[in-house]
């Protein structure tokens, strides 16, 4: 008994498919047999019934076994290489169109075009590359043709970013709103010029020596506070802490991001704190645990070491840590970073310098908002806020943080991010896994 093959049909259904809506722009639909060059055939533009000398080639795809992967937005397709690389190079317009065959609808890709935006899948050494179809800008419906005439004349781009209002999304940003705020401070005369000359103090405090003043968040009707022995405590003055010129009580607040990073053995080196080498004294010391994104028990090193001979390279989880004031409110930027230490000053600053650079550019989105959670938690020691004291007595004030950063929502989209990175590498992975079973 003979069969008409499954493929047969569908090949047909999806020529058929996409010469109905050609032929409804009035334009000439023409199949080339045999297909020897990646391409079934051509298109020849019609406006206003008058042929235009202007033609594109194309390729049609159909049917499951093309396709890699699905979601309700986007769909990728799966097309060997070595057409796309030719396509590239050719000197006339390239269209690759996709018949899907559970919805019966059409999309299309200006291959050139899209290829200017996205040049590192030339790059790629696979047998077969995933090309992304928005399965809503994508389309092929009757309004097409302007935009194929604009491909031929060399006007046609995919744009990165599109502004729409149907679409939005939510941004995930490094600034935590402040929910409760040292209310006041106090204002003493004080005859010390320079922060260290309090160095033989115990106990930790706030402030900050300006203007023959001492501006703190401390007590200094507490006669528990030291401070008191380092200004005119009788002068001084309960005022609140936005009475103040605002530089001031920045420079107050990010003192007191310091003596509490202290705390955590965090150091300093310019706006960069990071773990000190002492962590790694004890083993319990040396990691810290935190509830992921994921809502996970996880666990991280603070610190890494990488032995090499007569050398060795300290890789400290480091972040950056200011805040910033927006109107009326408060907000405690928080940027995850790297710190390197080397034994026997191996690298000079310049080269210290080039690798955190590098060490930051190849941090994918991912990794930062991973990252970046992380240090958030540890800094909030897991808790949904983040508390920073102004000093140990009975009645310190305290800078209260909350943990969820502001997302807000945007109406756009990016066009072409159709995938995230650990959707690439699985692309990449898997034509890998294709290669190695076709060799």
């Amino acid at each position: 008994m003979l069969k008409r093959p499954v493929t047969q049909q569908l090949q047909t259904e999806s020529f058929v498919a996409v010469q109905s809506i050609v032929n409804n722009l009035n334009c000439e639909f023409r199949k080339t047999d045999p297909d020897n060059a990646g391409l079934d055939g051509e298109i020849d533009l019609v406006k206003q019934g008058v042929f235009q000398g202007k033609i594109i080639k194309y390729q049609l795809k159909a049917g499951h076994s093309y396709i890699s992967s699905e979601n309700k937005h986007y769909i990728k397709v799966r097309i060997e290489k070595k057409y796309i690389d030719l396509w590239a190079v050719a000197n006339f317009p390239v269209i690759l169109f996709f018949y899907h065959p559970d919805t019966k609808l059409i999309y299309w890709k200006g291959i050139k075009e899209y290829l200017k935006i996205n040049p590192n899948i030339l790059r790629k050494t696979s047998i077969t590359v995933n090309i992304p179809f928005d399965k809503r800008r994508d389309k092929l419906d009757t309004t097409i043709l302007p935009k194929w005439f604009s491909l031929i004349e060399g006007k046609f781009e995919y744009e990165k970013i599109i502004y729409t209002d149907e679409e939005s999304e939510v941004i995930w940003s490094n600034w935590y709103p402040v929910i409760d705020f040292p209310r006041f401070l106090f204002k003493a005369p004080t005859s010390h010029e320079r922060a260290y000359d309090t160095s033989q103090l115990e106990k930790y405090y706030c402030f900050i020596l300006r203007d023959n003043h001492l501006y703190t968040f401390s007590n200094l009707e507490n006669t528990d506070c030291e401070l008191i022995g380092f200004c005119d405590a009788p002068r001084a003055e309960k005022i609140a802490s936005s009475s103040i010129p605002e530089k001031y009580l920045m420079e107050l607040l990010n003192n007191l991001v310091r003596i509490n990073l202290s705390k955590k053995d965090m150091a300093r080196e310019g706006e960069r704190y990071y773990f000190h080498p002492r962590v790694l004294e004890k083993a319990e010391t040396s990691i810290f645990y935190y509830t992921s994104v994921k809502g996970r028990q996880e666990r991280r090193v603070k610190v890494y070491r990488q032995n090499m001979g007569d050398w060795s390279e300290l890789k400290h989880h480091a972040i950056q840590s200011r805040f910033q004031h927006i109107g009326n409110d408060w907000y405690l930027e928080l940027e995850p970073d790297w710190h390197f230490t080397y034994r026997r000053a191996y690298k000079s600053r310049k080269q210290i310098g080039i690798r955190i650079t590098k060490e930051k550019a190849d941090m994918h989105n991912e990794q930062y908002k991973y990252h970046l959670h992380a240090m958030k938690q540890f800094l909030a020691d897991d808790q949904p806020v983040i508390t920073l004291v102004c000093d140990k007595l009975t009645d310190s004030q305290k800078l209260r943080v909350d943990g969820k950063c502001i997302s807000p929502k945007s109406n756009f989209m990016l066009f072409n991010d159709y995938s995230n990175p650990e959707e690439d590498k699985a692309d990449d992975d898997e034509e890998n896994g294709e290669n190695r079973e076709n060799q």
